[in-house]
């Protein structure tokens, strides 16, 4: 997905500094409705700030990968309300945000690595209810997995 994003951009930079880069990102340029492009940006930013959010709201925020910290802290304030995993579907949206943003399907693709962050966050989920099963498994039931239980999306077992 990062990359991508990346990718986009890159492109989309090359495509306001110079003219003959036109002929380039043609191809994975589309003309979308200039209200689209604003929606985008718009959904841009509030992605943006959302995700930063996230990791601000989290005193654990660290990878899978990592030792988490002496005393663990189960983040419930902030985006940790509505949703266990703010960071990841902000990563996800991005990619929506970026394609209707510049118009540059490329970031579409992205959308492949969403299997990829759902195994992630149940990696996480069964790790943190080793950490902390009764707080987290309360914490799961009031929560939904990515989006807020109006669009629930997954349901807890």
């Amino acid at each position: 997905m990062f990359v991508v994003n990346i990718a986009t951009v890159i492109l989309l930079l090359a495509d306001l500094l110079s003219s003959s880069t036109n002929q380039y990102t043609a191809f994975v340029k589309v003309n979308l409705p200039l209200c689209v492009n604003v929606g985008g940006s718009i959904l841009f930013v509030l992605d943006t700030i959302f995700g930063f959010l996230a990791m601000v709201f989290n005193p654990n925020y660290t990878p899978l990968y990592t030792t988490p910290p002496q005393e663990f802290v189960l983040a419930t304030q902030g985006p940790y309300q509505i949703i266990r995993h703010p960071r990841y579907a902000a990563a996800a949206v991005l990619n929506l945000a970026l394609f209707l943003f510049t118009g540059i399907w490329l970031p579409l693709l992205g959308m492949i690595g969403w299997i990829a962050i759902y195994f992630q966050s149940r990696a996480e989920e069964n790790y943190l209810m080793t950490l902390a099963a009764k707080e987290y498994g309360e914490y799961r039931k009031r929560t939904s997995m990515f989006f807020p239980k109006l669009l629930r999306i997954h349901t807890v077992k």
